[in-house]
């Protein structure tokens, strides 16, 4: 969380280039709402209580009247959407979060709460921030269910490292680290450097700005998870926003059925509730609530959560067009003695946006991208990222060549928990084994004699390079931390297929992928293919060029013919890459690719090498984050 926390997305650094003159980026088109299915069709997310504010959950659509402008509408489905918050006899355990996927698979339910803590430290005092972190320990142990998801974020943490757990220990651990930051102006990362010599109104301006940003981003990120209700939790005592800001706010957040709680922590002290009155409104037109004093704090915590748990989605289809316009809803029951709560209204969408809803679905990629796009899903729970390639070696062997580096390191962890080296055993299934030792920064005290002195941990990627028999390959890692003790932080266990590179066909070896940040980086890395060590992270920035290094093997004097395109998630070609053979190996060749106009996503890099003996294709794919 601490890496990303400071992290800026692009449109973020938009914000900041606007308020100072600068050039501003066209934003980013936002994804429509996954709760609208069609242009015409509109879903709203309605909370009925009784009197002692009880869930009522008997209710069909004939209990409902629903009305759009002043207009009755016909309700075309009702649906109650109850959550689980604890394990039932019998039922199913919730399920763990080891990779992207599993999250993506547990937000698309509908039977699980969908929480996000929002904690805007630019607008909360250093006391206040103390303030919270037992209120907030509380109700993330006694409150937060079993099956809930819940993702902590600051204002410079970009959508892209958002990330849900269902760890208790891990949210608490940063809920630890909180600070507020109100009136402190000292910058902590580049985007605030450029600011920092500004007067504080202007500073003040444009970290309103940022969190207005930040909320709006938050907003369609969580619309495209599922059409059920989403919880904002925004922790700050009082955000400039003017009346055009919360207007975009409240319309994103009606669009992705969004809903804001914003608690204000001034409360928890002796001062009076100083809620933004904007970020009230922003509440009151989201189907939230405010939150913000010392005798409705808990109270106002267990809302989201009961809000949450029992609702009802009514579904009609509007008459009017696409007409980009506000259009606001009531929703009554015919049973009298329940209180109701909905949405005040919803955006209808524009011309443009209704004619993209109706562009028919893109086909599937095609099997070979979609394996190399499941790359990109690291496993949670892990330490490091790893590489491995595969390179035609010394008579008749291949060269292997395994390289990691640290992953971020986890809420809450101390500087002993980080990775400091990989012990590798690399080995036949028949005992042969052609790797044995360290591979990190151990000192050479420490190389073979266990229990030395404690090494940092590596600051960039690691590697080691061997040679092996074509056939299996079993490498076993085990991780260790970089206190003195090299406490074991992962063991993984792996058998790999070796290629066998003498074979009369054309082939390819495995394409090792180099990143630079400046000009100078790549000029280096492109003279340097000797000494060089690949990335194993396959997410990289708009601003890095990366540098991709290929070689080619055909029988004899053959000649081969290399191409390269940069291909969508979707396996179509967006744009040819230009080769060029790549000294000293004469099979060699590399691969110049800028990021600078990737918009955010994934992309597939494909190689192919063509000559008489047959055709060979990799494919490698990136991420570009921001």
């Amino acid at each position: 969380m601490k890496a990303s926390r400071y992290a800026l997305s692009a449109g973020l650094v938009a914000v900041c280039l606007t308020l100072h003159g600068g050039a501003q980026q066209n934003p980013p088109q936002q994804p429509q709402a996954t709760f609208r299915a069609g242009v015409n069709a509109v879903r709203v997310d309605v909370i009925v209580t009784d009197r002692a504010g009880t869930p009522v959950d008997d209710l069909t659509a004939a209990d409902f009247d629903l009305a759009e402008d002043g207009k009755p509408q016909q309700i075309d489905s009702c649906r109650l959407i109850r959550v689980k918050t604890e394990l039932e006899p019998g039922g199913e355990a919730p399920r763990q979060i080891h990779t992207f996927d599993d999250e993506a698979t547990e937000l698309a339910r509908d039977d699980v709460r969908i929480i996000v803590i929002f904690l805007d430290d630019y607008h909360v005092s250093r006391m206040s921030a103390l303030r919270l972190h037992e209120w907030f320990h509380r109700f993330i142990e006694t409150q937060i269910g079993l099956y809930d998801l819940v993702a902590l974020m600051y204002p410079l943490t970009p959508t892209s490292g958002l990330t849900f757990t269902r760890d208790k220990f891990a949210l608490t651990s940063v809920i630890d680290h909180f600070e507020g930051r109100r009136g402190d102006y000292m910058p902590r990362n580049d985007a605030e450097s450029q600011y920092a010599m500004e007067a504080p109104w202007k500073v003040e301006q444009i970290r309103n700005e940022v969190v207005v940003s930040a909320l709006k981003s938050l907003s369609y990120h969580l619309g495209s998870l599922n059409e059920g209700r989403k919880s904002v939790i925004v922790v700050a005592e009082n955000v400039g926003l003017d009346t055009l800001g919360a207007g975009d706010l409240i319309e994103a957040a009606n669009r992705n059925n969004v809903s804001f709680y914003p608690l204000d922590p001034q409360g928890l002290g002796a001062a009076p509730l100083g809620a933004s009155e904007t970020l009230r409104a922003v509440a009151e037109n989201t189907n939230g609530r405010a939150i913000g004093t010392r005798n409705n704090l808990e109270a106002g915590l267990e809302s989201v959560l009961r809000d949450s748990s029992a609702y009802y989605l009514l579904g009609y289809t509007s008459a009017r067009g696409a007409d980009g316009k506000f259009h606001a809803i009531t929703v009554h029951t015919r049973k009298p003695g329940l209180d109701v709560r909905a949405r005040k209204g919803y955006w209808a969408p524009t011309a443009a946006e209704a004619a993209r809803a109706a562009e028919p679905e893109k086909p599937a990629a095609p099997p070979a991208v979609t394996g190399s796009l499941a790359a990109l899903a690291e496993p949670r729970g892990r330490t490091v990222r790893r590489w491995i390639g595969m390179s035609r070696g010394d008579h008749g062997t291949t060269r292997v060549t395994f390289v990691w580096e640290p992953l971020p390191p986890d809420p809450g962890s101390g500087p002993g928990d980080r990775p400091a080296r990989i012990v590798l055993v690399a080995s036949s299934p028949a005992g042969a084994t052609f790797f044995n030792g360290p591979v990190g920064n151990a000192p050479p005290s420490e190389a073979g004699a266990p229990g030395g002195g404690a090494s940092a941990p590596p600051a960039g990627p690691s590697r080691a390079v061997f040679d092996a028999p074509p056939g299996t390959l079993r490498m076993n890692m085990t991780i260790e931390s970089s206190s003195s003790s090299r406490e074991v932080l992962e063991r993984d266990a792996r058998d790999i297929t070796v290629p066998d590179f003498a074979l009369p066909r054309v082939m390819l070896s495995t394409p090792a992928v180099f990143c630079a940040r400046t000009a100078r980086e790549f000029r280096a890395l492109r003279a340097d293919p000797v000494t060089a060590v690949p990335a194993a992270t396959r997410q990289f920035s708009r601003t890095d060029r990366l540098l991709i290094r290929v070689d080619t093997y055909a029988p004899g004097a053959a000649v081969v013919a290399v191409t390269a395109n940069l291909l969508n998630q979707h396996g179509d070609a967006m744009s040819a890459l230009t080769t060029e053979a790549s000294e000293p190996s004469p099979a060699g060749h590399v691969i110049d690719l800028p990021l600078a106009t990737l918009p955010r996503g994934d992309y597939v890099i494909e190689i192919r090498a063509k000559g008489e003996a047959g055709e060979a294709r990799e494919l490698v794919a990136i991420r570009v984050v921001g």
